[in-house]
């Protein structure tokens, strides 16, 4: 026959081992969850690179496009004005 006190400890044991099992599970819900931050914030820092390049990208093809369309303006204004001359010749 058990005694009360074998009893109480049994229930203490099983109380302490539902315990652990429950923060082992936390904790690797914790790991998983912050593996999971890590590796969106690896993605975000990888897209925010890639955007970064497209900027670039983009800036200078702006400014390829800024000097292209001064280079034609000129030609133009140049060929105004010699079309004007000639008007007037």
């Amino acid at each position: 026959m058990e005694s009360p006190a074998f009893r109480q400890l049994e229930k203490k044991l099983e109380f302490t081992f539902n315990l652990i099992e429950k923060l082992k599970d936390q904790t690797n819900t914790k790991e998983l969850s912050q593996s999971r931050k890590d590796r969106e914030l690896s993605e975000h820092k990888n897209r925010e690179e890639t955007l970064r390049q497209e900027l670039a990208s983009l800036e200078k093809e702006k400014r390829a496009t800024l000097q292209e369309t001064s280079k034609k303006q000129k030609e133009l204004t140049a060929l105004a004005v010699a079309v004007s001359q000639n008007c007037f010749d």
